[in-house]
């Protein structure tokens, strides 16, 4: 196994212990300052998404991004061969005709590893997030169901308004920018998924995506290699989850009301958070640092699987276009199509 896996688990169990657990306490715990103050977290949008997400803001400006992270690839994509309904078509004239007037496109060379698996894990956290508000009640209550419910409005609203805004910014929706809404949703809604009415949640679920939208942007303006938009997604929604508590709260599901002084504790709070989790965090890394090595080589970065675990998650081979390649004359000038092209075109006659 590689040395970079001890600096990850000890970040891990240092972080826990002075950026988490003080948190938990102050908030959660009988004799948290946080709590006596006045402060509420119903689950967790700032012991979790806040300091989570400015600790993770912190590694991004530490640890720099990752190569080519945000280059643009591009290459020309031949264009659809026109037919003419009736004409007499071979096989090489289709080929041929793939690689006249080719078009160029733009990819960013950030992006996901499988969308399938963006979608997949989605749902997995959806679902499980059902338990992990509902059961913040910590009983079969009112106060639980409210939670659950609310959770599920401000995450279908969010996934709705952050497709309107991806269709409306570039013409057309995409299954990650679904997922990254329904998410950013469920995130925002946490710190006050068991203290606030239905309607609520689904002004909650639209202020979750324009703002968490417009916090992605930025990181990406920024060039600050998030992957997972913990920061932009996490951090941020959760702290507007937060202070949004000292907007909609409804005295007859929380036992409380909002006010001008509830909301000035709540922003307090998530600004100490922020703050905290963000310097800590910097130390933490800074002090290990200096004794282990946090960054991977260029070389181990080709394969992170095998230089880090030792093991690979699929089976080396060879990765083909499905575009089959621009067809060479053999000796008599005649132009060949490829083996694979002939057998799809035989396929189609």
């Amino acid at each position: 196994p590689s040395p970079l896996l001890e600096p990850y688990c000890f970040f891990i169990a240092i972080w826990i212990t002075i950026v988490y657990c003080p948190f938990c306490h102050w908030v959660w715990g009988p004799d948290g300052w946080m709590g006596w103050w006045g402060v509420k977290d119903f689950a967790g949008g700032i012991v979790v998404h806040t300091t989570a997400g400015f600790s993770a803001l912190a590694a991004v400006h530490y640890l720099g991004a990752r190569p080519g992270s945000y280059e643009e690839k591009s290459w020309d994509m031949p264009k659809e061969p026109a037919v003419t309904k009736g004409a007499d078509v071979s096989i090489e004239s289709m080929v041929e005709a793939q690689y006249e007037d080719p078009k160029p496109i733009q990819v960013a060379a950030a992006e996901p590893h499988s969308v399938p698996m963006v979608a997949l894990g989605t749902g997995l956290l959806w679902f499980g997030w059902f338990g992990f508000n509902g059961g913040s009640a910590l009983a079969s209550s009112g106060q639980a169901a409210y939670a659950a419910v609310n959770s599920e409005i401000a995450a279908s609203t969010a996934l709705c308004v952050w497709v309107l805004i991806e269709w409306f910014k570039d013409g057309k929706p995409t299954l990650v920018g679904l997922c990254v809404g329904a998410v950013a949703g469920l995130a925002t809604v946490t710190p006050a998924a068991g203290f606030i009415q239905p309607w609520a949640a689904f002004v909650i679920g639209i202020c979750a995506s324009c703002f968490c939208y417009a916090c992605c942007e930025l990181k990406n303006y920024r060039k600050w290699d998030d992957a997972l938009d913990v920061w932009g997604v996490h951090g941020m929604g959760g702290a507007l989850g937060s202070v949004l508590i000292g907007v909609f709260a409804d005295e007859d599901v929380a036992g409380f009301s909002p006010s001008g002084e509830l909301f000035g504790k709540q922003l307090a709070a998530v600004i100490l958070a922020a703050l905290y989790s963000y310097v800590v965090s910097l130390a933490i890394l800074k002090g290990l640092d200096t004794v282990m090595t946090l960054k991977p080589t260029i070389e181990e970065m080709e394969d992170m699987d095998g230089s880090i675990y030792g093991e690979r998650a699929y089976a080396e081979q060879e990765m083909n276009s499905s575009i089959p390649p621009k067809p060479s004359p053999d000796a008599t000038g005649t132009a060949l199509a490829p083996p694979s092209a002939a057998k799809a075109g035989d396929n189609a006659l």
